[in-house]
């Protein structure tokens, strides 16, 4: 006999996936987003079509096949079997064939600039993160010394050492400062929400800071550029516009078909009567 769980085991699972962190840097917020991303996984099938496309492409057509059978009285008649294949005078196989290399070689640069543009998203969004939770703790440290400058201008008014309005002052500047937090509370959900998007996760997942935003004590290592995807990419549009032109030159000549038949006939020949006759032949289209 099965026993069911307890209702607080149900509840604890969804409170305790709810409440997973994650720990980030910018580069690993960025790693994250090229790994994770639902749209880059969407994308990275782009390579797979163009490749199964390409297996198919620059081949010659399938043999065509072609019967034909004719009757008579007395049993004349004419039985014809034949195959035919098709060959393209121009080189547009070779064409085809190019034409979807590029393809294939455009898919996977269109994943690789996705990938850039997604990375850079990353890395605004968790430093937009990081500027909103230092811009809310530095509201509340100034909040804090507000209302204990308040507390000791009020204490010291009661005691006759100072203004009373110069106390309810520094407790509407102490209050003004207090409210100042918000703004920055509602930037912080939003750079977190926008990086739960990118990675694919519940709006509600927590992340936790692990870089500090203190500028670097020297001049940061050069890092290798490299060749932006887009530009090849805008390379890779022209070379494949002209191929595609030549390709629509090479399709204004139909193919050659060259195929072999053979032919059985039961024809009345008098005064011998019906005699069988078979050819073998060549035809050419």
């Amino acid at each position: 006999m099965k026993r069911k769980a307890p209702l607080a085991l149900l509840f604890l699972f969804p409170l305790a996936a709810a409440a997973a962190e994650i720990s980030l840097t910018a580069d690993a917020a960025a790693r994250m987003a090229r790994e994770q991303n639902p749209d880059l996984r969407a994308a990275r099938h782009l390579i797979a079509e163009a490749e199964g496309r390409s297996r198919m492409t620059g081949r010659l057509t399938n043999p065509e096949v072609d019967a034909e059978v004719a009757g008579g009285q007395d049993f004349e008649g004419r039985v014809a079997l034949g195959v035919t294949q098709r060959f393209p005078i121009t080189s547009r196989l070779r064409l085809e064939r190019q034409l979807s290399a590029l393809e294939i070689e455009s898919a996977k640069l269109e994943v690789r600039e996705r990938e850039r543009q997604i990375a850079v998203s990353a890395r605004e969004a968790f430093y937009d993160l990081a500027t909103a939770r230092e811009a809310v703790s530095l509201a509340r440290q100034q909040t804090s010394v507000a209302r204990e400058f308040a507390k000791t201008l009020a204490d010291g008014s009661t005691e006759g050492f100072g203004s009373s309005l110069d106390a309810e002052q520094a407790s509407i500047d102490a209050e003004t400062l207090g409210s100042a937090e918000q703004p920055f509370r509602v930037g912080e959900v939003q750079a977190a929400a926008r990086l739960a998007a990118l990675f694919g996760l519940p709006p509600e997942t927590k992340f936790i800071v692990k870089e500090s935003l203190a500028l670097p004590k020297g001049v940061p290592a050069k890092r290798p550029m490299g060749t932006r995807p887009d530009l090849v990419l805008a390379e890779l549009a022209v070379e494949a516009g002209a191929v595609d032109v030549s390709l629509a030159k090479a399709g204004r000549w139909d193919d050659v078909g060259v195929g072999a038949f053979v032919e059985g006939d039961r024809l009345r020949d008098e005064p011998d009567g019906i005699e069988p006759e078979a050819m073998i032949g060549m035809r050419f289209s």
